[in-house]
Order: C-alpha cells, then sequence, then structure tokens
C-alpha cells in the first residue's frame, strides 16, 4: 500500500479538478481518491484516532509496509479508543470550530 505508490485525497475544489492538475496527476501516475459525495471534510477519525496514533509512533521508523500495518493493529487493539460521548453541547461547540475554521478560508471568507 505505502511504497506501491502515491495515492492523493482530493475534494472537488477548483484546482484539484482542473485539466491541467488532473493531467499531471495522471502523468505521475498518482492514484486519485475522491471524498465520496457530501462528505464532511473532517472525519471524526481526524480528531480521535490519528493524534493519538501520531503520538504513539512519534520517532520510529518502519523498514516496511508490513511493520507499519502490525503497529497499527496492535495500537487499535491494545487501546481503548472511545471517542467522546455525543452530547447537544459538545455538538453547538464543534460546530462553532468547524464555522470559524471556514470562515479563515478563502472561499468562506468571501461570504
Amino acid at each position: 500500500m505505502l511504497s506501491k505508490g502515491v495515492s492523493i485525497l482530493h475534494d472537488n475544489a477548483s484546482p484539484h479538478v482542473a485539466c491541467t492538475t488532473v493531467a499531471l496527476l495522471q502523468q505521475f501516475g498518482w492514484d486519485i481518491i475522491t471524498h465520496p459525495p457530501y462528505s464532511p471534510d473532517l472525519a471524526p477519525s481526524d480528531y480521535h484516532l490519528f493524534p493519538k496514533l501520531k503520538e504513539h509512533s512519534a520517532g520510529t521508523r518502519f523498514s516496511n509496509d508490513v511493520e507499519v500495518k502490525d503497529e497499527v493493529q496492535r495500537f487499535v487493539t491494545n487501546n481503548s479508543l472511545r471517542r467522546p460521548r455525543a452530547t447537544p453541547a459538545r455538538h453547538r461547540e464543534a460546530t462553532a470550530v468547524a464555522a470559524a475554521r471556514w470562515l479563515r478560508t478563502p472561499r468562506g471568507s468571501r461570504r
């Protein structure tokens, strides 16, 4: 997976779907992964899994894909990764954070 080429996750932003961009990525032989329709930009895993996994594996060097896969599997198996309980207050807070981030983007600041 990791050593078999580059995969790039793209949304439908204009620069990502421009003909020149798509042609260049195809020339490189990169695999383009698109978001599913109506998918939020940030998944719960962005907040709960990846920061903890990054902290756990900081400074570790892997020599192949199997070592990476095994370590991630070990991490997930050995750690209780319970998400915080969804409550109306948490939902309001998360929505406010997302809105603030949106307003800091070039597209959001035009509104």
